[in-house]
């Protein structure tokens, strides 16, 4: 990390090669942000400290003190006053970052734009080729109710694996994590269930005829692509299965030495940390 903000000389140390800027002084008078500012480790703090105070650096193996001139950016998720108290974080450091302070809240306070941000991920998704979805009956009403630990991470990645998983199907309440349904949504998500077919025949079927996917104007790497497509599969398969590899296999239309190869490939297991191959 310390190579990674101040850059460094070549030969200091090993597989250092030739010298590198690091980010401040590739920012120049611009500004840098320092996510989770909280995780530095104490000596890198105090070397941040000198930046804000002195604004000078020096990189890493040399000796030649540089200016930095950028503005500092930095945010956290955790308390950083009661990080202080833990012995965790410098309290003159954080007196130098305090000067314009903003509190985001999180994703669970923000109320209905917790769908915009879903619709605007499904968007991006599309923009790059994974496809689309549609939410069925009690899907947003269950994204409003989650308490979203992970925040705007943990949606963004839900809505790719939705997208991922049931492309240009419908989401129903059984295909969300079982933690974010109430239990008035689990019993109505059994009773939708009763009346569909299997999950896995649903989605299988929707591969072996795919809606026609744009290619964005970037490109995709197709191989990534289908891999995560092959590996979302296969661990549907093997769930609902119970991780015994020969009715996965009959379900995927595999040999079961091959499934047992791609299971090794995409390093998938169960819950215990392991699969059953019988």
């Amino acid at each position: 990390m310390e190579s990674e903000l101040f850059g460094h000389e070549r030969g200091a140390f090993t597989g250092a090669q030739a010298a590198r800027k690091g980010r401040f002084e590739l920012a120049g008078r611009g500004s840098l942000f320092l996510d989770e500012i909280a995780e530095m480790s104490p000596t890198l703090q105090v070397k941040i400290l000198r930046v804000l105070q002195e604004r000078s650096f020096e990189r890493v193996g040399g000796s030649e003190t540089l200016q930095a001139h950028a503005r500092i950016v930095a945010a956290t998720h955790r308390d950083l006053e009661q990080q202080i108290q833990l012995g965790r974080f410098r309290e003159d450091l954080f007196y130098r970052l305090h000067v314009v302070p903003i509190q985001i809240p999180p994703l669970r306070s923000r109320g209905e734009d917790i769908l915009l941000l879903a619709e605007q991920a499904l968007l991006n998704l599309e923009e790059i080729g994974l496809g689309h979805i549609r939410m069925g009956d009690g899907v947003q009403q269950a994204l409003l109710s989650y308490r979203w630990p992970g925040n705007v991470r943990e949606l963004h990645n839900l809505m790719e694996r939705l997208v991922v998983m049931h492309a240009g199907s419908t989401v129903q309440l059984r295909d969300l994590p079982a933690k974010m349904l109430t239990p008035g949504a689990q019993a109505l998500s059994v009773e939708l269930a009763a009346d569909t077919e299997d999950g896995l025949r649903d989605l299988m079927q929707l591969m072996a005829e795919p809606p026609e996917s744009v290619l964005p104007a970037q490109g995709i790497d197709l191989r990534s692509y289908l891999e995560r497509i092959e590996r979302s599969l296969i661990k549907q398969a093997l769930g609902v299965s119970g991780h015994v590899i020969a009715h996965a296999a009959s379900k995927l239309g595999l040999r079961r030495t091959t499934l047992v190869e791609k299971i090794k490939k995409y390093g998938l297991r169960d819950d215990s940390g392991g699969i059953e191959i019988s």
